[in-house]
């Protein structure tokens, strides 16, 4: 009962202390065999827990970051990453068991990429997918490869704004527009289960996590919750149970939460119509149109 109040409060589920009442429910992290893991954002934070903890697993990684790792790509930079992509795997040419689509970013000020799409959805949303799209085209996943998306606690009380996505104004709230791009994450992960059944898909997320863009993007939220935080090994704990032998292979397109399914739409009224939803795709693929390198 106690347990079941903490969790209710968010407060005292998505730190430090909710990390280490769930893990006494958590059973060891088990590779039978090795594998090839490719990881965005992996240069600090829980990328860069998720690398160290596949590690220990002898797990190989690949770690795709603007700043450092095997490629070097700004995922906001379409023609760049598939260059880059096509650069790797000419000289690394074995396919991978798993994507940790987890790279993210908060610029204070309406950034667009080339495109003329705000940079939160171009890289986290429309990035990742592209890079995903490459991947599976150019035949580099293995049949049934784990594609995990790191979204965030923050989408849950978002709803779906497909038109803030597509048409960001000079009105920028950084915030509002990271949620927004989180929510969207979730329903696009849901909806390429059903288009790549061949994969297993995930969307998760870590709880509050202390790493260097929660430090510089939410200066007060970082002051306010400091003594509280988990640790990137905490936040990148589920991550690397989805894509360990324990995963819930039956359960693709779910949200995660510390090893545990959890609800999408904690209230009703941010569920978004089948109308929104089909809106929200169509614009999606029709962003970035299937090619092939």
């Amino acid at each position: 009962m106690l347990f079941s109040l903490l969790d209710k409060t968010i407060y005292f589920s998505f730190d430090r202390s909710g990390f280490k009442r769930h893990q006494r429910s958590f059973s060891p992290l088990c590779f039978q065999q090795s594998g090839q893991y490719l990881i965005t954002g992996a240069s600090s934070g829980i990328g860069q827990a998720v690398v160290e903890l596949l590690a220990k697993q002898h797990q190989k990684t690949i770690s795709l970051a603007r700043s450092s790792g095997e490629i070097l790509a700004d995922l906001s930079d379409w023609s760049q990453l598939t260059e880059k992509l096509q650069q790797y795997f000419e000289k690394n040419p074995l396919p991978i068991d798993g994507l940790v689509l987890n790279a993210g970013g908060m610029p204070d000020q309406l950034v667009r990429n080339q495109q003329g799409h705000e940079f939160q959805m171009a890289s986290q949303l429309l990035g990742h997918f592209k890079l995903f799209q490459w991947l599976e085209q150019n035949h580099k996943l293995v049949s049934g490869a784990k594609i995990i998306w790191v979204s965030s606690g923050g989408m849950l009380l978002k709803k779906l704004d497909t038109q803030q996505l597509f048409n960001a104004s000079t009105a920028y709230d950084k915030v509002a527009v990271y949620a927004n791009v989180k929510r969207a994450q979730v329903i696009l992960c849901e909806e390429l289960a059903k288009i790549y059944p061949q994969y297993f898909w995930a969307s998760m997320h870590p709880g509050w996590v202390d790493t260097p863009a929660v430090r510089s993007a939410l200066p007060k939220f970082y002051q306010w919750t400091s003594k509280r935080l988990r640790s990137p090994q905490q936040g990148a704990d589920t991550i690397v149970w989805l894509l360990s032998d324990q995963s819930p292979k039956s359960q693709s397109g779910e949200f995660w939460f510390d090893r545990q399914k959890q609800k999408k739409y904690p209230l009703p009224w941010l569920r978004e119509s089948a109308e929104e939803r089909r809106n929200f795709i169509q614009k999606v693929l029709a962003a970035l149109p299937k090619t092939r390198s």
